[in-house]
């Protein structure tokens, strides 16, 4: 019970984490904020008044976040988001956007906490949010409990000033792949604000890009 390395690299064998440095990672974090005194704890071998907070260097002191390379000594759950108000603009917990499942997720939470909250596996999770690996949400966005829908509720989406095409299909419920399809787009490229995003059948042109 107290080998935490021997655990780490355990459940990376297991297939419980898609990162290939999972274990590193969990390690790293472990030893610089020294968890193990936790484990100790519970087993008897170590008084709770006896608990050490400690901070590795290179991670942010507990209880803080980091928010655009600084350390935020605010709350610790405080988001980092692209636009001020999105947070405040959807409810707390789970809701619909699309009538997909989806929840707003704040910067500095583990997508992998996300994931054994709402009983989604992580490669799932991924996947239906169209990302690769994460580990730490470095700011706030939308993350959806299931596969978006093939087309949005909406006829187009009006592009805003460092609006991304993720974040378009992101607030729209929409698969990435479909609606690039539907615009003439290939991954990467960025229209222009103003521009009209089409989400429910192919669009007439292509969008004027930046």
């Amino acid at each position: 019970p107290s080998d935490y390395q021997g655990w780490a690299y355990g459940l990376k064998k297991a297939g419980y984490a898609t990162n290939v440095r999972y274990p590193q990672i969990l390690i790293k974090l472990i030893k610089g904020y020294n968890l193990q005194q936790y484990t100790l704890i519970a087993m008897g071998k170590m008084k709770p008044e006896e608990e050490v907070v400690l901070n590795m260097p290179g991670l942010p002191p507990a209880g803080q976040v980091v928010v655009e390379g600084k350390v935020d000594s605010g709350v610790a759950d405080r988001p980092a988001v692209t636009d001020p108000a999105a947070a405040a603009a959807y409810p707390v917990g789970e809701f619909t956007i699309n009538k997909t499942r989806v929840v707003y997720v704040k910067a500095g939470v583990s997508l992998l906490a996300v994931a054994g909250q709402y009983d989604v596996p992580l490669p799932r999770l991924l996947e239906f949010n169209d990302m690769k690996e994460e580990d730490v949400l470095v700011k706030g966005q939308l993350v959806y409990l299931q596969r978006k829908r093939r087309t949005g509720a909406n006829e187009y989406h009006v592009m805003r000033d460092g609006e991304s095409l993720y974040d378009v299909s992101q607030a729209e419920g929409i698969r990435l792949e479909d609606m690039l399809e539907m615009n003439q787009l290939t991954p990467g490229e960025r229209p222009a604000p103003g521009e009209r995003i089409y989400l429910q059948g192919s669009a007439p042109s292509r969008p004027r890009l930046l």
